[in-house]
């Protein structure tokens, strides 16, 4: 399973199909992960929630999809060698593919802050923090205002609502996992850089702020003069090459720990299962 991700060691790859992107640069990880053969029961209180979006056909369709277990560090007194966290990827990347054009602009203006006006932070209120924010926010929106276009609603008052919404959360040190609500997002960030980051939020309370806050972006990206260039066809399979390398060599780490993964992982899903009150976790033999 692949993932963006703000690691600055991530490799970098590039498309040339037309009918998508052009010379566009996409980030990824390669994550091993396990899929949870029984996921129903981790969405079960999301299901049944209370909201207004998104709506039921969409809801219906994300109950579907499946849900992995990462090998990634917890948030708190974390062990790297067995820690693990529930992946729900492929759920938000649904989410996100079904936003309405004004969900994707105001998105877009978010992502845009995060990266220029607290570029400072981005590594400790990251792009995650943001878009489970959002989620939160629209889910709590009737449907019928999110479609409407920019002619209607202008989206810097969406951004503005949202990062009253976020400062809320950062006062209240505490944003719920989109999926998981017994989840704090916020349970390891320092407390007085959350202070801070707050207090920079503060300020862009009306639509000549939002602007300007989100043209430092631009300009921190013009300034970057980072080209994007089409690569040829030698390049791209000399990409993919690496690309089966590097999974391959991930395989033979994953087959030496083998026990102790699996051991790990079982004993990661019994404390989620019984933490959510489901049913009983058996690991597979």
């Amino acid at each position: 399973m692949v993932a963006g991700s703000n690691n600055p060691h991530n490799h970098t790859c590039q498309t040339t199909n037309q009918d998508t992107f052009i010379g566009t640069k996409f980030k990824y990880d390669i994550v091993p992960v396990f899929r949870l053969t029984d996921p129903e029961n981790l969405l079960e209180k999301w299901q049944k929630r209370s909201r207004k979006w998104p709506p039921k056909e969409s809801v219906d369709q994300i109950i579907g999809m499946p849900v992995y277990l990462a090998a990634k560090k917890a948030l708190e007194a974390s062990r790297e060698e067995v820690d693990f966290c529930l992946s729900f990827c492929m759920l938000e990347i649904t989410l996100v593919q079904n936003f309405t054009p004004l969900q994707k602009y105001t998105f877009l203006l978010l992502k845009s802050i995060h990266k220029g006006y607290l570029s400072e932070y981005a590594e400790i209120l990251t792009t995650y923090h943001w878009k489970t924010a959002y989620l939160l926010y629209c889910e709590n929106h009737e449907f019928d205002e999110l479609k409407k276009d920019n002619t209607e609603v202008c989206p810097f008052d969406e951004v503005s609502r949202v990062l009253c919404f976020m400062k809320e959360c950062l006062d209240l040190r505490k944003l719920d996992h989109y999926f998981i609500e017994s989840c704090n997002l916020f349970t390891s960030l320092p407390i007085e850089t959350i202070k801070c980051i707050a207090e920079k939020i503060s300020p862009l309370q009306d639509t000549d702020s939002i602007k300007c806050s989100v043209n430092m972006f631009w300009e921190l990206d013009h300034k970057q003069e980072i080209h994007d260039e089409i690569v040829d066809q030698q390049t791209q399979e000399q990409s993919k090459i690496k690309l089966v390398n590097a999974v391959k060599e991930m395989l033979k780490t994953m087959s030496k720990n083998r026990s102790q993964t699996e051991k790990a992982k079982d004993d990661f899903l019994s404390y989620v299962f019984k933490d959510i009150n489901c049913k009983t976790y058996k690991p597979h033999k």
